[in-house]
C-alpha cells in the first residue's frame, strides 16, 4: 500500500466516529508451465482494483506467526459450493503447490467511500484439504510481505526448463516435443533413458517430483 494511503487508513482506524465495513481477500496467482490463472476470493463481493473479488472465502483465516518456527503460515477455506471449486482445484493437480497467495484485508469509509487493501502475508501454497463444504489451503510466507527476493522456481513435478535448451535440458535427438514428466516414454525417461540406476535424466530434470495423495473428490 503506498505510504500516503497507508497514513489514511490509519487516520480512518484512529476515529472515534468511524464507519468502516472490512473483509477478508485473498488472491492466488498460479504461474507454471502448464496453467497461468489468478483468483480472487473474499468474505464478500467486492469491486477493487479493476477485479470483482468472489464471495467465496470463509470467515476465520489464520496468519500463524511464531518466533520458534522457520516460517509464519497461513491456513484459508473457500466454500466449496456444490463441490465445483474442489473439482476445479483438484483438476489444476500439482501446479496449485507452489502457486502463489496474497492474504490481505480490505477496508471501506462509509462516510467518504474511500477503499484501502493490505497485504498481509504473501508465499507459496504448501498443502490443500479438499472437503464437501470447503478447500482448505496452507501457505508458508515469504521473507518479506508484497516482496520476492532473489529467484525462484515452482515447486512442481512438471519439468521447468526450455524443451532442448543448451543449457539445462540439452536434449538434442529427433523428437521434437516433450510432455515434461521424469518417468514417462513421451518426458524425460523417453529423452534421456530410463530403467534401473538411470541418473541423466534426473541430472537434466527441471522440476521436483514427488508422490501426490491419492484422496479423489468424487462426484455424480
Amino acid at each position: 500500500m503506498p505510504r500516503k494511503m497507508q497514513n489514511g487508513l490509519m487516520d480512518l482506524l484512529s476515529r472515534k466516529d468511524k464507519q468502516v465495513e472490512s473483509h477478508s481477500t485473498l488472491k492466488i496467482t498460479i504461474d507454471s508451465v502448464t496453467v497461468d490463472r489468478t483468483y480472487y476470493f473474499a468474505t464478500a463481493e467486492l469491486d477493487f482494483e479493476n477485479v470483482t473479488w468472489r464471495p467465496l472465502l470463509k470467515r476465520g483465516d489464520q496468519i500463524r506467526a511464531s518466533l520458534t518456527r522457520a516460517a509464519d503460515q497461513a491456513t484459508c477455506e473457500i466454500h466449496n459450493v456444490d463441490t465445483l471449486i474442489g473439482v476445479e482445484f483438484l483438476k489444476l493437480g500439482s501446479a496449485i503447490y507452489g502457486a502463489e497467495i496474497q492474504l490481505g484485508r480490505y477496508w471501506l469509509d462509509l462516510l467518504s467511500g474511500t477503499q484501502y487493501h493490505k497485504v498481509l502475508l504473501t508465499g507459496p501454497i504448501v498443502g490443500m484439504e479438499v472437503a464437501e463444504d470447503a478447500v482448505r489451503l496452507t501457505a508458508v510466507s515469504e521473507a518479506y510481505a508484497n516482496v520476492n527476493v532473489g529467484a525462484s522456481r515452482a515447486v512442481t513435478p512438471i519439468c521447468q526448463w526450455v524443451y532442448k535448451d543448451v543449457s539445462t535440458c540439452q536434449y538434442a535427438g529427433p523428437q521434437t516435443d516433450c510432455n515434461l514428466l521424469l518417468n514417462h516414454v513421451d518426458g524425460c525417461e523417453g529423452r534421456h533413458g530410463g530403467g534401473v540406476g538411470a541418473t541423466l535424466k534426473r541430472a537434466k530434470y527441471g522440476g521436483d517430483p514427488f508422490l501426490n495423495s491419492q484422496s479423489r473428490l468424487k462426484t455424480e
